[in-house]
Formats: C-alpha cells, sequence, structure tokens
C-alpha cells in the first residue's frame, strides 16, 4: 500500500521541510528499516516509548512511520501502534509492510476507544519518555532527538512539543490556553464571538498564542498531542488520558494535571513536525463532534472549575437556544 504522503501529498511539503524519508522508494524502505532494526541497539531500556492511536488514517500513518524510522538520529525506541478503525484490513497491511522491525507492536481494538486506547501502551511499554505521536505528522531532521534532549536537559519541565509546520511549510500555531469562562463565551458563543471580533479578535489571538514568538524555547499551557513527549513521573502513576475524555479535552486534562504536578511544558522549535491537521476527526460528523467537544468541555469544567461549570453549562446552553431561534427565523 502506497502512503498517502508518497502518492498525493508529496508536492505539499517545500524543499525546505521536505526530508529524505519522502523520497524513498520502496526498495530503499525495505533497505533502510533493516540497518535501522539493527543499529538501535538494544531495546531494554529505549528512550523514548513512541504511542500512535490510528482511526482510518493508514495512507498518513504509512508516512508517519517512514519519517520515523529515516529520522530516527540514533534514538532508541519502541513504537505502539494502535487501531481504532472499524475495519483492519488497511491497518493489518501496514503491520505486515513493517513486520521486520521488533520495536514496532500493533494493537487492534474491536471498537473505537478514542484517545482511551494510548493507556494500553502505558503499561508495556519501557521507555524512560513517552511520546504521543498523531499518524497523520511526519517528522523532519532529528526531531526526537531535540525533544529527548530537552526533557534530559531540564528536568523541571514535565513536557514538551514540537514546532508545527503545515503540509506547505508556513507555521501551524497549534497551542492553547487553559479555557475558562472568559473562553467559553467570547469563544464559544455567537455574541461572545462577535464582540471579540469588534475589539480585534485580541482574546482569540491571546488563546491561541497568535502573538507569541517561537524563536526559542517557550511555555505553553497545552500544546496538541499531536506530538509530545513527557516524562512517566509527571502524571504521577495516573493514565495517561482520563477515562472522561475519550475524544476531546483528553490533551487538556493530561497537560493540567502535568501543570498541577508541579510541572511546566515547553515548545521546543528546533523540533519540528509537518501536521496534516484533524485527519481523523475530519472523518466523523459534524454533529456528533459538536456535541461530543460541548459535552468533553463541561465535563472539564466540573473537574477543574466546579464553581463556574453551572454557568458554563447555562451560558453554553442559551447560546444553544439562541442559535436555534436564529437559524428557524432565518429559515421561516
Amino acid at each position: 500500500m502506497e502512503s498517502r504522503l508518497t502518492k498525493t501529498h508529496r508536492f505539499l511539503i517545500p524543499r525546505r521541510v521536505q526530508t529524505r524519508s519522502h523520497q524513498m522508494s520502496e526498495t530503499e524502505n525495505g533497505r533502510n528499516r533493516n540497518i535501522l532494526s539493527e543499529s538501535k541497539g538494544s531495546l531494554d531500556a529505549p528512550d523514548v516509548s513512541i504511542v500512535i492511536l490510528n482511526w482510518k488514517t493508514e495512507d498518513l500513518l504509512d508516512g508517519c512511520l517512514t519519517s520515523l524510522i529515516e529520522n530516527a538520529c540514533g534514538l532508541s525506541y519502541e513504537v505502539f501502534v494502535i487501531d481504532n478503525s472499524p475495519s483492519h484490513a488497511e491497518f493489518n497491511m501496514l503491520r505486515e509492510k513493517y513486520s521486520g522491525i521488533s520495536s514496532f507492536f500493533w494493537i487492534v481494538n474491536p471498537v473505537n476507544t478514542g484517545g482511551l486506547a494510548a493507556n494500553q501502551a502505558l503499561t508495556l511499554s519501557k521507555g524512560k519518555y513517552i511520546l504521543l505521536l498523531g499518524p497523520d505528522t511526519i517528522i523532519l531532521g532529528c526531531c526526537l532527538i531535540e525533544l529527548k534532549h530537552f526533557l534530559d536537559e531540564h528536568p523541571g519541565a514535565g513536557a514538551v512539543s514540537a514546532f508545527f509546520c503545515n503540509p506547505d511549510g508556513s507555521p501551524q500555531i497549534y497551542y492553547r490556553r487553559f479555557v475558562d469562562l472568559r473562553e467559553v463565551f467570547f469563544l464559544q458563543t455567537v455574541l461572545g464571538e462577535g464582540i471579540d471580533r469588534m475589539l480585534g479578535s485580541k482574546l482569540r489571538a491571546h488563546y491561541n498564542y497568535s502573538n507569541m514568538n517561537f524563536q526559542s524555547a517557550v511555555v505553553v499551557d497545552q500544546p496538541a498531542a499531536a506530538c509530545f513527549m513527557f516524562r512517566r513521573e509527571s502524571i504521577r502513576g495516573g493514565q495517561i488520558i482520563d477515562k472522561e475524555f475519550p475524544f476531546y479535552f483528553n490533551d487538556v486534562d493530561l497537560c493540567r494535571r502535568i501543570h498541577l504536578n508541579g510541572y511546566k511544558i515547553w515548545v521546543e522549535p528546533r523540533a519540528r513536525i509537518v501536521h496534516f491537521h484533524g485527519s481523523s476527526f475530519k472523518q466523523a460528523s459534524t454533529e456528533w463532534k459538536n456535541k461530543e467537544y460541548l459535552y468533553s468541555m463541561l465535563r472539564y469544567f466540573g473537574k477543574y472549575h466546579k464553581r463556574q461549570a453551572p454557568l458554563a453549562r447555562f451560558i453554553l446552553k442559551l447560546n444553544g437556544l439562541l442559535t436555534l431561534a436564529f437559524r428557524r427565523q432565518k429559515g421561516g
């Protein structure tokens, strides 16, 4: 099976962010897999345990795994590839393609458990650090080594993320601040969004770190889990993903727990990836995504902002009623 990266998206990645892994033939791919599997050294205690969750993104997953192999840069690792897809035919083809790599472990789930599937790898993994990696990513250069070195050199860092690039090479600022009532009103309601636009979208820019200078390593509240390396002790024996957040807000909750455990979370811009944003969730229905997102937000408020949770619920419910009334009036 030829990856979508090789077949369709290669032209989207400019020369300045292309890596040799994007141009590998099948013969080169097989030869380099054998070389890498022999040269990585002992897997008794790998540097990093990499967890990749797949849901109907096998074509992109193929490109992700290829870039991982090509750009390990001496990193010792183990990879847990977990499939949540309804059909496992294409996933099994990938498993066969990479069957010669002993550090790859493949898990098939009978149902889609969302982000909770990451917890399956926690007890099986042996790496010093854990990396959550999206199947819709391409590792550039020695990204993973940069992330590992950052955690090695900064004991107060609980986690570190890479700098994200769009397929055309432009920056993808995919980092957020923790949600509070301001974000609920100004970013999740029609009225609030209108007011924020009148004010120059200052709150949205603040929430999205749009004006942050990423020329050097910076502290953020919450990077996306598409490339998120953390130290085991930062979650203090807990699960990677809280069972209350299987699909949305699981990365927000994870970052919140790491912060509450006394650690900071950083972005290291020397570590870079290409991210095909939202490749899995684009395949889900809009109605389901909207409902699940709002329910997850309310569960998040119930966990971390109990006093504000009733008001957040009221704001979202009122916004829903006003939006419905507006649509009916417009349609009538």
